[in-house]
């Protein structure tokens, strides 16, 4: 594959929603379909969002979230996500895959968690 070709990759937004609030994005998963390596980023503002008890549980949740995705085998992104999707359900729930175009993996996680988890 030449240097700057362009490959996809699957995004899933982590969706919140807690009672008495507005429904949030509060985090993103990109899975390059080529490497099967799977990078994410999750908002670390929950006292913002969330009330005190459950900012804790979310917060959590990510520290979770990052310690097990470190254990994960090279290309070990698919099994991952696909136990998270299998997982996740009322309070946290991850969105349908979408395809993305992918050059630079955390610059596209970036602008991606840029666009939908600020505010």
């Amino acid at each position: 594959m030449a240097a700057n070709a362009r490959r996809t990759a699957q995004v899933v937004y982590l969706r919140v929603f807690l009672p008495d609030r507005p429904e949030r994005t509060a985090g993103v998963f990109l899975l390059d379909t080529d490497t099967q390596n799977l990078f994410f980023r999750i908002r670390d503002d929950w006292n913002e969002i969330a009330d005190p008890g459950d900012a804790d549980l979310l917060s959590e949740m990510g520290n979770d979230f990052r310690r097990r995705a470190e254990e994960l085998d090279e290309g070990g992104g698919a099994a991952f996500l696909a136990a998270l999707e299998d997982q996740l359900s009322n309070v946290v729930r991850l969105t349908e895959r979408e395809l993305v175009e992918l050059d630079d993996a955390r610059a596209t996680l970036d602008r991606l968690f840029d666009a939908n988890c600020r505010g």
